[in-house]
């Protein structure tokens, strides 16, 4: 059967092969997958295959799981072109298994295929603004996605909200992903969640009263389409026109701005990848941490003169603020009110 094939910039291509259920699951993260003839000649390519989960050329490599789901994983020679996996799953609900590994194997190993490519896929949102974008970075949970979700239900453009592709002249690519959004979306950006078809308003308060019921055990997220906010990704590229660095921290009255260096927001880039692929790292063992380095040493030496040229400032948001707050206040930044 022949792969899907998704291409998100130039020179990166991702196959994707096996089950129907990982297809379809791809399919609807990536768009339509392309006619293999589609584009130039990929400089780098990831191909992943998903097998049964008792396939022992599955089950005899690294294994990993969380919570109700597993997998099992076998990678190819790092220095051989495409990059290779194959995955086992296990457990349920699948789709929390797929999602899971999209996240702890899949796009990490995109994202070194990426650096082969001159892109980084970076930790980041990002906003449409006049002819340019401006960047968010920040790790989990400072709010990128609320922020995102108000700017679509409001109905301005954004190129991601949780991944972008830079490449090393300053262009930002969409991250063609869905968003990934928790109940608490129903405080944080009201207009959104209020745009939302009513099956989909159902499903996020199922999930809250599901995370609720178990304490917290069982927190699933639910990806959402960018339509179903009312809104596409933006194309792109679109030419970075400036960093704001997201961070959660201290108890002050309101949020703190501070300029910041090139070197300085490349640092905190460097950290988040790195914490992005630490289980990737730990099911792939000493085999990769060469190919691993040299990833990272790729991704700053595109990052370094795009982020000097660039302005940039990190926005301190008191942690004692309940979430709502917090997104409401970065939103309003923005220009982005409700």
């Amino acid at each position: 059967m022949t792969p899907d094939l998704f291409a998100p910039a130039p020179g990166l291509r991702i196959l994707v092969e096996g089950s129907r259920d990982a297809r379809r699951h791809f399919c609807a993260e990536y768009g339509a997958a392309l006619d293999r003839g589609t584009g130039p000649p990929a400089i780098a390519d990831v191909r992943v295959t998903f097998g049964n989960a008792r396939d022992r050329a599955v089950a005899e490599r690294a294994r990993g799981g969380h919570k109700t789901a597993g997998w099992s994983v076998t990678l190819g020679e790092p220095a051989v072109h495409p990059l290779t996996v194959r995955i086992g799953l296990s457990g349920r609900p699948r789709r929390f298994a797929l999602s899971l590994v999209q996240g702890f194997v899949v796009e990490p190993l995109v994202s070194m295929a990426a650096a082969r490519a001159g892109l980084v896929l970076l930790p980041a949102g990002a906003l449409a603004v006049s002819g340019g974008a401006v960047i968010l970075l920040g790790r989990s949970g400072v709010g990128k996605t609320s922020v995102v979700a108000r700017v679509l239900a409001a109905g301005r453009p954004a190129l991601g909200d949780d991944q972008v592709l830079l490449d090393g002249k300053g262009a930002v690519y969409p991250w063609p992903r869905r968003l990934r959004v928790y109940p608490d979306l129903r405080v944080t950006a009201q207009a959104a969640v209020r745009r939302l078809p009513r099956g989909r308003r159902v499903a996020l308060g199922g999930l809250g009263v599901l995370r609720a019921a178990t304490r917290g055990w069982v927190a699933p997220s639910l990806a959402l389409q960018w339509r179903e906010l009312g809104a596409e990704p933006v194309p792109g590229p679109l030419p970075a026109r400036r960093v704001v660095v997201l961070e959660r921290s201290g108890s002050a009255d309101a949020i703190v701005a501070e300029a910041l260096t090139g070197d300085a927001v490349g640092a905190l880039a460097r950290e988040i990848l790195r914490e992005q692929r630490a289980r990737f790292a730990a099911l792939a063992g000493p085999r990769w941490s060469t190919s691993l380095a040299e990833a990272e040493q790729r991704e700053q030496a595109l990052l370094a003169p795009v982020l000097a040229a660039l302005p940039a400032e990190r926005w301190t948001v008191p942690v004692t603020w309940p979430p709502a707050t917090a997104v409401g206040a970065l939103a309003t930044r923005f220009g982005v009110e409700g």
